[in-house]
């Protein structure tokens, strides 16, 4: 049995991830320090749908489907603590998504810069190390989010979007240099802005629950904008809305890596998989945000707002190499995913949404000096 450890297993992508694996039959262990509730906290922002703890999380997949997982409360940048998981996990693939995911996090204060970088780059470092201390044949699988800047990879750009971007890149340089030079092999996925609140796994039971946000740090657009359109709340359309963004479903994001697994790189080599189903620019998506929630019977106006954020509306993605052909077979587009159904749930939650959340204006330009 293929023994996997999930960084960051209790976020976003990680919780729901390693559900799916262990369902498949995969040896399924999580590390996770829990540091992103905390930093929800400070920013006034908890998910739509409550997220219980770790342990209660794990005992009720257990009750649900008999599968296994098992979880150390261990931080990446602490490298005493990450090489003693992996003397007690051996894993034979290591899954990293335990990055401060935000741009606009990363963009508010000096405090919050400094904290991406440290959390980000250090955190790859000690991974990295513990990958080559451990003396086996790991394969390696960092999950990055897809920057469009001059239509650039994560590689390399003369065109930082923001800290977050610029702390992504350097994770993927040093991947790329400890391949070079230890012969680890190692899977990039660079994934477009991942939405949606469930799966399969997530439906079984309350505990399951996806970390489901929709403030504007930690909630993508998508997730922002239907959650905005059920309620009622204009959807806030940053400028002039001709930025374009490539979109992917959370269970075709989940899809992707689990297929990433069963196609290991050889030794010494670093794969880059470019991973998004559609594009759209953010008027585009509103409009269909717009038309999907008439549809179920909810009417929402789109407002256009001034821009905190310095990005630029040109530029095209690099093509994708990982993506339609390679999806589940179920490829949920926008439109798919946002059906009666879906607005009734989050309106079943409508006691939980703070709409101050929704525009905490984190200025580009000018920062908070902690």
């Amino acid at each position: 049995m293929t023994k996997v450890l999930v960084i960051g297993g209790d976020g976003y992508i990680g919780w729901p991830l390693s559900m799916r694996l262990a369902s498949l039959g995969y040896d399924v262990t999580i590390m996770d320090n829990l540091i992103k509730r905390k930093w929800e906290m400070e920013m006034g922002a908890e998910p739509l749908f409550e997220v219980f703890p770790i342990h209660r999380r794990v005992a009720k997949f257990r009750e649900m489907t008999g599968k296994e997982i098992q979880y150390y409360i261990s931080d990446m940048t602490n490298v005493g603590a990450i090489y003693h998981v992996f003397d007690r996990a051996q894993p034979d693939v290591v899954i990293h998504c335990a990055g401060q995911p935000s741009a606009p996090f990363s963009m508010k204060n000096r405090a919050n810069a400094v904290l991406t970088h440290q959390n980000n780059v250090t955190g790859i470092l000690n991974v990295l190390f513990a990958v080559q201390r451990a003396e086996r044949d790991i394969h390696l699988i960092s999950i990055q989010g897809l920057h469009k800047c001059e239509g650039e990879d994560n590689t390399s750009s003369s065109s930082f979007a923001s800290f977050y971007h610029v702390a992504d890149v350097q994770c993927v340089q040093n991947i790329q240099f400890a391949c070079q030079n230890w012969g680890m092999k190692a899977t990039v996925l660079q994934q477009g802005i991942v939405y949606g609140f469930e799966t399969d796994e997530s439906k079984l039971h309350p505990y399951l629950h996806i970390a489901f946000h929709y403030d504007e740090v930690f909630g993508s657009v998508v997730n922002r904008f239907t959650v905005q359109a059920a309620i009622g709340y204009p959807l806030t359309v940053y400028g002039e809305g001709n930025r374009t963004c490539a979109l992917l479903h959370i269970d075709n994001a989940i899809s992707c890596v689990e297929r990433s697994i069963q196609e290991s790189p050889i030794p010494g080599s670093i794969r880059t998989a470019i991973q998004y189903l559609e594009t759209l620019t953010i008027n585009q998506l509103a409009e269909i945000v717009q038309q999907q929630a008439k549809n179920a019977g909810y009417s929402v106006e789109i407002k256009s707002v001034s821009n905190p954020r310095k990005e630029t509306a040109d530029g095209t993605f690099p093509q994708t190499t990982d993506s339609s052909g390679n999806l589940s077979k179920d490829r949920i587009t926008v439109k798919d995913a946002l059906t009666r159904d879906c607005f009734h749930q989050i309106l079943q939650a409508k006691d939980r949404i703070d709409t101050s959340v929704i525009q905490q204006n984190v200025l580009w330009n000018r920062h908070e000096h902690p």
